[in-house]
């Protein structure tokens, strides 16, 4: 059985008038790692998943910095504590920034070049669905 919960990663943005995220790296690793321990002390098998990519057309964050370039550190974070705990991943940003190397106009996938419309949600549940095969069952 598969037990479903979000956490969305509202510390990380940089809002204008500001030069850092709220949240460190590290600390949102740790709290990745405590998120972890207290599903699996409460018998649910976690699963991690990455935050879609910024799309390219997005606006620079409060730092004057494209954001996905901050998320992707983050991102990278999730990856290493999926990879450090054996946690199952979906890596959706990974999947985007593919995509967009192969030349998908990822806004096109986006309500605002962040939140993903009706296509961009149909690559997420695809790629969830190739993440974890017995999900779709």
């Amino acid at each position: 059985d598969y037990k479903v919960t979000g956490v969305q990663t509202c510390a990380l943005p940089i809002y204008p008038g500001r030069s850092e995220p709220r949240l460190t790296r590290e600390a949102y690793a740790a709290n990745l790692e405590a998120i972890v321990a207290a599903l699996r002390a409460a018998g649910v098998t976690p699963i991690l998943m990455t935050e879609p990519a910024w799309a390219q057309g997005a606006a620079p964050d409060g730092s004057g910095a494209h954001p996905d370039d901050r998320l992707g550190d983050y991102m990278k974070a999730c990856r290493d504590v999926a990879a450090r705990l054996d946690v199952p991943l979906v890596d959706h940003h990974a999947r985007w920034r593919a995509a967009a190397a192969d030349g998908q106009d990822l806004g096109a996938w986006t309500t605002d070049q962040c939140h993903p419309n009706p296509p961009g949600h149909r690559i997420m549940a695809d790629t969830i669905l190739e993440a974890l095969p017995d999900l779709g069952r």
